[in-house]
């Protein structure tokens, strides 16, 4: 629904890659969570960007593991708007509040 920068930070530790979604904008605050709408916005600009991401960085995952609500839209994302060939989902739902 907007065209938004997205940002890839990369790092490598002892061999391991990292990656991270740079957005001013949406990650900037002094915590992750903040509630209500606000973070169904982050979230959703999170999934897509990640997906976004994948082909610049030249990955092609065989599993995508999708944990909680934050990730809840990636499938939906991959489904409607990107190549889903051969990729496998996975959602974990099963969230122990405990």
């Amino acid at each position: 629904y907007k065209n938004c920068y997205v940002g890839i930070m990369h790092m490598e530790y002892e061999g391991i890659q990292f990656y991270f979604i740079d957005n001013e904008y949406y990650f900037s605050g002094p915590k992750p969570y903040d509630g209500g709408t606000w973070d169904l916005e982050k979230f959703a600009f999170f999934s897509k960007a990640v997906l976004s991401v994948l082909p610049v960085i030249g990955f092609r995952p065989d599993i995508i593991h999708c944990h909680d609500w934050q990730t809840g839209l990636v499938p939906v994302y991959l489904h409607d708007s990107f190549q889903q060939n051969e990729i496998f989902l996975e959602y974990q739902d099963d969230y122990d509040n405990t």
